[in-house]
């Protein structure tokens, strides 16, 4: 904050619904006075030049008349004149070749006018007038910018201009007469012009924002062919740079100082000092967003007024100054503070306190919830609705998808202030309304969100999370999450089994196999279904096909797709174990091999469509590029009005490329949250196997889902493989480590992965690992303290409507193996070789060869009770 602020001191209204060009604002003796007074002189875009003496009135003592500011007097403005063209810049010099008065310079568009301003003595009282007089002109065949004056060539007494176009070029005019234009190198958009007199050379800055120097003898030396040569091709030498340096910003104007030979460039951010050979002297950054530079003259006695120019006309003359402080501290009472009698006061006071905060007669405030959320799911099935603005697979090949109605209603008793709902589901479904806000809400409100598929993906979740935020009466923030499930009819529909499928899984129980007809009712079609069969089959095309032994405690799952097994499987025990719910003993186990090239494939394709993104940004970059640079080239072509020699072809083509490979990156960004579902679904899949078979507890199960199913899936740059291999090798360095101790991991720096060998290594040795007796020991203060930190603002509340209670977490106890148990297994964590004993999934945690995805091999018992087609 400034001690010091603008004072006005002088201020003016220049005209009525005008605007103003930075530019457009002169501060000289333009009348050429004796007394060198100097005048303001704007012009606006409209056309109108008016010049002003600003004066303020003071009385014999040198203070303004009875201590205040007159402002503008009608007699202040000194000339008013109407103009045929827009007013860009004015500048004031010795334009005049006959005598070394000064002259008004005003850029027009299309036009630069040197004026003269004299002063016409009235009769009588009438006073004195000012005239504009036309001294001469200059018509250009280009658009100008802004134009820079100053004796070019060091010549004493006399002011030559050069004025920028929009297009780079330089026009240098001899008073009346045209001198040469140039052309700058890899010119682009014009910016600010200074002339340095110590050097004689030019001052801009490029559109790459580097400040550059050009000697106007380099210049004035490169001479044209010939005035009608329309290529505008030059001879002599090349017009280079006397030196440059580099900014990192756009700048806004050049000022310079001449008698500490020091240029100043105001950028966007900072403000440079160079000297006039190009060494940069000093930066300083900027606090603020500045505009221009500041202009100052002297009115009567005091020197350095700030003058302001505002868009609509404002104009005030003012100075840096402050306001007296009226306000007169009392005395201060010199009394000695007696501190014994101060504490006990404060004793009694605090005494006080306490006996009212424990009085019957306080009011107690009773804990609740502001908010009261009910999320319900209908029971009906509707009719997806029709896409807006967004691709729709099913659409598209004109298929209906059921859609379902997720009632959403808030209760609160009193006023809530600043609610928002957020409904979020997993990828292919999408839904209606996802967001919802309140200002305020009363009593209740309901809304109604339908959700149904968008796209032919891989169904990896079915749970709806509804996260509800608002203000509580305490005005502190406060959390709802609120989690159901949706029907498996919104997914997938009843077909016939399959006899013979790629991948197949044995589940294993230990309580008697149930009719699958009981397990899903809403799937027990006559027609395709049976006791001990039954096939589902996702809308995007996969089937999956569920089989109930007749004797034995099993159930087999079998698919063509190895990540559409995952969403069946995690349904199928969770139904279970709602059908055993008194029953809290049913475990579940899995004793096969855990499929993990099938997970490898899965997690190949999901790379390579990584890379192939990857690929083609690189490619766009450089297409990108190209275009660029011929745009440059071209708009360099259009100054000269040479032939373009086929550069309209080339970016023709590179601009058809660009669409080309715009497109291919839109498809392959759609391959890419197809190949993240299946990936998921995979990992998910996985995991779950990895813990029935390794029985795992409930939070050793946490853990391994959090390390490999989790993760952006969706992202190219920094996505799922960095972020899983980063966690799978922590837990190598930690809980399994082959010492079984913790040792210190070196920090790990995530990078864009250039293969997954690495990864498919370390995952193998976490199948390895825990298919032996590996265990993912998780400390309860690191569990306390990952549920703290996860729990979002102030407070989390989960509720589940009934009738969907309980989650897969809960669902799935696991019946540990048999040859798992073992302690003797567990303390040497070596495969067993014996009757019973199962083919390994990865090599010997005391081996130390690399291990390669061609050492696994996937194998599946075969139950002979399983029924047969």
């Amino acid at each position: 904050m400034s001690l010091f602020k603008v004072r006005e001191l002088w201020s003016a209204k220049c005209g009525h619904n005008e605007n103003f060009e930075c530019r457009a604002i002169c501060i000289a003796n333009i009348d050429n006075n004796i007394d060198g007074t100097d005048k303001l002189i704007v012009g606006s875009v409209e056309g109108v030049l008016r010049a002003y003496a600003p004066r303020v009135v003071t009385s014999s003592g040198g203070t303004q008349e009875n201590g205040s500011n007159l402002g503008f007097r009608p007699d202040d403005l000194l000339l008013e004149a109407q103009l045929s063209h827009p007013i860009l810049q004015l500048q004031a010099g010795k334009y005049s070749g006959v005598k070394e008065a000064l002259s008004l310079a005003i850029l027009h568009p299309k036009k630069l006018s040197v004026y003269n301003i004299s002063v016409i003595s009235g009769a009588v009282d009438h006073g004195t007038y000012y005239h504009l007089s036309l001294l001469y002109e200059h018509n250009f065949n280009r658009s100008a910018y802004c134009f820079e004056s100053g004796p070019f060539g060091k010549i004493p007494g006399k002011d030559f201009i050069c004025v920028q176009s929009l297009d780079g070029t330089l026009s240098f005019f001899e008073h009346d007469s045209y001198s040469f234009c140039r052309f700058l190198p890899g010119f682009l958009l014009p910016g600010p012009l200074l002339y340095c007199l110590r050097n004689d050379s030019f001052i801009t800055v490029s559109s790459s924002w580097h400040l550059e120097s050009y000697k106007y003898q380099v210049l004035a030396v490169a001479t044209e062919t010939s005035k009608g040569n329309e290529k505008n091709e030059f001879k002599g030498k090349k017009v280079v740079c006397d030196w440059s340096s580099s900014l990192g910003e756009g700048a806004l104007d050049v000022k310079s100082n001449t008698s500490l030979h020091l240029i100043f460039v105001l950028g966007e951010r900072n403000l440079f000092c160079f000297k006039d050979t190009g060494i940069l002297n000093y930066v300083k950054k900027l606090d603020h967003v500045p505009y221009l530079f500041p202009i100052l003259i002297p009115v009567r006695d005091l020197q350095g007024v700030l003058v302001l120019l505002s868009d609509d006309g404002n104009l005030m003359c003012g100075y840096l100054g402050t306001d007296p402080h009226v306000f007169v501290p009392p005395v201060v009472d010199s009394r000695s503070i007696n501190y014994e009698k101060a504490d006990r006061e404060l004793a009694e006071l605090q005494k006080v306190i306490k006996t009212s905060q424990n009085s019957k007669f306080t009011p107690q405030i009773k804990g609740g919830h502001d908010l009261t959320v009910n999320v319900t799911v209908s029971k009906n099935m509707d009719s997806a609705p029709p896409p807006q603005n967004e691709s729709d697979d099913f659409m598209a090949q004109s298929i209906r998808v059921p859609a379902v109605a997720l009632q959403i209603e808030l209760k609160c008793p009193a006023v809530t202030n600043d609610v928002h709902v957020s409904v979020q589901v997993a990828k292919p479904l999408v839904t209606s309304h996802s967001i919802f806000t309140f200002t305020s809400i009363c009593n209740s409100i309901q809304m109604v969100v339908s959700i149904f598929l968008r796209h032919k993906f891989t169904p990896n979740d079915l749970r709806v999370r509804v996260v509800t935020t608002f203000t509580n009466r305490s005005g502190a923030p406060q959390v709802i999450v609120t989690h159901v499930e949706l029907p498996l009819q919104l997914v997938a529909k009843a077909c016939l089994p399959l006899k013979e499928a790629n991948h197949k899984v044995t589940l294993n129980t230990n309580r008697p196999a149930v009719s699958l007809t009981e397990i899903f009712p809403e799937f027990s079609d006559i027609n395709t279904s049976t006791a001990q069969a039954m096939g589902f089959e996702y809308y995007s095309g996969q089937v999956i096909t569920v089989l109930a032994a007749k004797t034995s405690q099993r159930y087999r799952l079998q698919s063509d797709h190895f990540d559409a097994l995952w969403l069946i499987t995690s349904e199928l025990l969770r139904r279970l174990r709602a059908k055993f719910v008194q029953d809290s003993n049913i475990l579940f186990s899995y004793s096969s091999n855990v499929p993990v090239p099938e997970f490898f494939a899965t997690l190949d394709v999901h790379f390579e469509q990584r890379m192939e993104i990857a690929r083609l940004e690189e490619e766009l970059g450089q297409r990108s590029a190209q275009f660029r640079a011929i745009q440059r080239r071209l708009l360099l072509k259009f100054k000269n009005k040479a032939l373009l020699d086929n550069l309209d072809v080339l970016l023709e083509g590179t601009y058809r490329q660009i669409i080309n490979l715009i497109d291919r990156v839109e498809e392959s960004k759609r391959k890419l949250e197809a190949s993240a579902c299946s990936l998921r679904c995979a990992a998910l899949f996985t995991s779950l196997l990895l813990r029935l078979l390794a029985g795992m507890s409930e939070s050793e199960a946490e853990v391994l889902e959090a390390t490999i199913a989790n993760g952006d899936m969706e992202s190219f740059e920094q996505g799922w493989e960095e972020t899983v291999d980063a966690a799978i090798s922590h837990l190598l360095h930690t809980t399994l480590s082959k010492s079984g101790r913790e040792q210190v991991s070196m920090p790990v720096t995530m990078s864009r992965s250039k293969d997954t060998s690495r990864l498919k290594k370390h995952l193998l040795l976490v199948v390895d690992r825990l298919s032996k007796g590996g265990r993912l020991q998780v400390k309860e203060s690191d569990a306390a303290t990952v549920e703290k930190t996860s729990t979002p603002l102030l407070d989390i509340e989960d509720r589940i409507p009934e009738g969907n209670e309980g989650t897969e977490g809960d669902l799935v106890k696991p019946l540990l193996p048999s040859r798992i148990q073992s302690a003797k297994v567990r303390q040497k964590l070596k495969p067993i070789e014996g009757k019973n004993s199962r083919p390994s999934t990865a090599l010997s945690i005391n081996a130390e060869p690399v291990v390669t995805p061609e050492v696994v091999t996937s194998t599946y018992e075969e139950p002979d009770d399983i029924i047969a087609f």
